[in-house]
């Protein structure tokens, strides 16, 4: 059958991403803030999501596939927490640049 992701992942990365639009939405109407780029470390979240996914849909192959696919799935909730937080830290630090 192959790994399945796990609920939990699935949501903490769903909810890193609504924290992020809104947080931007609300940086925008109260401070002015229309440009919010993404960081290095959400390109490297997005890039092992990608291949966390790949990795799952081949984790029905082997167990080889299913431990690696394992460790990216772990990876991608380690990144999705590590880049969430600097979103947040990225955002008050832009939030008191404008002040």
């Amino acid at each position: 059958l192959g790994l399945v992701i796990p609920a939990w992942v699935t949501a903490l990365v769903i909810t890193r991403d609504v924290v992020i639009v809104v947080v931007a939405l609300v940086m925008h109407l109260a401070v002015g803030i229309s440009r919010f780029p993404p960081s290095p470390l959400s390109k490297i979240n997005t890039a092992a999501q990608l291949l966390a996914i790949v990795g799952v849909l081949l984790s029905s192959r082997s167990s080889v596939f299913e431990a690696i696919a394992g460790f990216l799935v772990l990876l991608v909730a380690v990144l999705t927490i590590g880049s969430g937080i600097e979103y947040i830290y990225r955002a008050n630090r832009m939030a008191a640049q404008r002040e």
